[in-house]
């Protein structure tokens, strides 16, 4: 190669850039690759380019996950608190029925604090006192859910009865519990 530069006309004379680039190219042995600056360049920014465009979607993706996941923590949050108050309601309808005296008396002779697991709502109120009280177990569960419904009542005197719902579901770290609490009073 050196012999060839030293051989030719290119070495001796005195050329502009622009002629001497025009002159080896017609001269160079055509052995020799030549290659463009412009493609090397565009493959840079092809990858460039590309590593760009995957880390916007890698976060796009990540994004629609996490909204995904929180719509569904939503919906069960909604679910839980509408079985609580309907568990709220339920037991607000039962006194005006059956009357105070009828039901702080029941609550009285059951200890006056009791808590009941309900997965599903009893037609009457004798029928929630009549049953066995205690918490929730594994298999106690709200129909077609996996949420477990509890009913505390606590007679705090002879005109007021503490009602606390708490809905239980499970979550990705533990147990996620729903309360609603109020008090009843002999409003007659």
């Amino acid at each position: 190669m050196v012999a060839w530069f030293l051989s030719s006309s290119l070495f001796f004379s005195v050329l502009s850039p622009a002629r001497l680039r025009e002159r080896m190219k017609r001269t160079a042995p055509s052995t020799l690759p030549v290659f463009s600056a412009q493609r090397g360049q565009s493959l840079i920014e092809v990858t460039f380019a590309t590593a760009v465009v995957s880390l916007v979607l890698v976060a796009i993706l990540s994004s629609v996950i996490q909204s995904v996941g929180n719509s569904r923590v939503a919906i069960e949050q909604t679910q839980a608190t509408s079985l609580a108050q309907e568990s709220m309601e339920w037991i607000r309808n039962q006194r005006d029925v059956i009357g105070w005296g009828v039901f702080s008396s029941a609550l009285e002779a059951r200890g006056g604090d009791v808590t009941y697991c309900v997965p599903s709502l009893p037609a009457t109120f004798a029928d929630l006192i009549t049953a066995t009280p205690g918490e929730c177990t594994d298999n106690e569960v709200v129909t077609d859910t996996q949420f477990q419904r509890e009913l505390r009542l606590q007679r705090l005197s002879d005109t007021e009865v503490a009602v606390e719902s708490m809905v239980t579901r499970p979550g990705r770290s533990g147990e996620i519990t729903t309360r609603l609490e109020t008090v009843l009073a002999d409003w007659e």
